[in-house]
């Protein structure tokens, strides 16, 4: 099989949403892996957003305006609590997928190419439902995410392994398993959009021949 690379002409656009006792007790994810991405020479952007307008703007044209800064496309870091349906914002907002596929699908509209998208959120590896009942349109390239509950501080030691091992050449299937190796967790995983796709076709196949058998 073929690994999938990315090209190392890229950079990390972090929007972090932090819980309101997250910030109290200076539990800041994003920004600490925004540090870390400094040291390790990665060009980032970070943005803190605390309510649903800030979120729009860090997602629409705050991310615009990086893109054309750095001139090369991003990846797409999401660091913020999760749920199962969608994840949630500072003030107790929540952005369900099938929001967040429509804003997504908005702006790759005016970035001209789909991103690779990564959580640092519980149940972030969820949104691959934004993908699986819509054939037509995609919303993202490829997803990273922990499919259940996640501590601050695992998130942030296995996602500085994982891009200090993809922008310093590793293929991506490589450093998703670089990141588990550092935490000693396997429950990260890695959907291009399209095996998700060809998914949901298959399932609806099956589905389509048991609505139409004749029991005998």
């Amino acid at each position: 099989m073929t690994q999938t690379n990315i090209s190392l002409n890229a950079f990390v656009y972090i929007i972090e949403s932090p819980g309101d006792f997250d910030l109290l007790n200076g539990q800041i994810e994003g920004q600490a892996l925004t540090n870390s991405l400094n040291l390790c020479r990665i060009r980032s952007t970070y943005s803190l957003v605390c309510n649903r307008r800030t979120f729009l703007e860090a997602i629409t044209n705050r991310l615009i305006n990086a893109r054309n800064h750095y001139d090369c496309p991003p990846i797409l870091h999401f660091s913020m609590h999760g749920a199962e349906g969608g994840i949630g914002l500072t003030d107790g907002d929540f952005i369900s997928w099938d929001e967040l596929r429509e804003l997504l699908t908005q702006l790759n509209t005016r970035l001209g190419f789909l991103p690779l998208i990564c959580f640092s959120s519980c149940y972030g590896i969820n949104s691959w439902t934004m993908e699986y009942n819509n054939q037509a349109i995609s919303s993202f390239a490829a997803i990273l995410g922990h499919s259940g509950e996640l501590f601050w501080s695992n998130s942030a030691v296995a996602y500085i392994t994982f891009y200090n091992r993809l922008f310093y050449g590793s293929p991506i299937e490589q450093a998703v398993e670089a990141m588990k190796a550092a935490i000693g967790d396997n429950n990260f995983y890695y959907f291009p959009a399209e095996n998700i796709k060809n998914l949901y076709a298959l399932d609806s196949l099956k589905q389509e021949l048991m609505d139409n058998s004749v029991l005998l």
